[in-house]
Formats: structure tokens, sequence, C-alpha cells
């Protein structure tokens, strides 16, 4: 089958790819879940199982990837005025607790951003 949007949907699927970006994507841009797993969609026969993009959906995801999808580079005033991309955290954050265990101590942490240099002995 062929699709007009099939470039745009390869582009979609690899930005998605990663754990957790379809949520986030998802919580930016208003869409859901089950709007963004169908608009990736490219070999489905199915038409329940894919959707085409709107303009106002790509300029959504263009913003949110900060990049502009195969097909838009002309669009470059999308990316205009966009806040500036969040500060990774110096500190660490909490991703899970070990199945059973309530206790604080017990929970696991990913490190995300820089750690500060460690003390020499000449430093303290």
């Amino acid at each position: 089958m062929s699709d007009p949007q099939y470039e745009l949907k390869q582009w979609l699927a690899e930005k998605l790819a990663a754990r957790g970006v379809a949520s986030k994507l998802a919580g930016a841009t208003g869409m859901s879940n089950d709007k963004i797993t169908r608009s990736k969609e490219l070999h489905s026969d199915d038409p329940k199982k894919r959707r085409q993009i709107s303009l106002q959906e790509i300029e959504a995801m263009a913003r949110f990837f900060r990049e502009l999808p195969p097909g838009f580079e002309q669009m470059t005033r999308w990316l205009e005025d966009l806040p500036p991309p969040p500060r990774p955290s110096r500190y660490q954050t909490p991703v899970s607790r070990r199945a059973g265990s309530n206790s604080p101590a017990m929970l696991r942490f990913r490190f995300e951003g820089t750690l500060p240099p460690e003390p020499t002995v000449g430093s303290l």
C-alpha cells in the first residue's frame, strides 16, 4: 500500500524508538498515545491501525523534537521562538522501587547530568 506520508512516519517511528518518548510527545502535544501509535504505523492494511498526520500535528511534533521532519525542511518558522531545552539535572532521580519494598533506602537511582569533581587530599 502506498502512503504519501511514508518518510514522515518512518522519521516519527525512529524518534519514538526510545522508551517513554511517545508518552512525553503525547503530553506535550495533547495527542493520545493511541493516536501517536497509529500515526507511526507503516505496514498495516487495517485502516483502524493507521492514520494520516495533520499539518498541525506535524508542526507540534517538529517543535517537540526540535527538528524538521523530511519533506518539511522549508518550514523553519516552526522552530522559531522555542524555549531553551531543559538543562540536565545534576542530581539523581528515583526510577523504581524494588518489588515488595516500601523503604526509601531501597530506591534504585539513575544518574542524570554530571557529578561535581571528587575532592582531593590537598583541597580538604
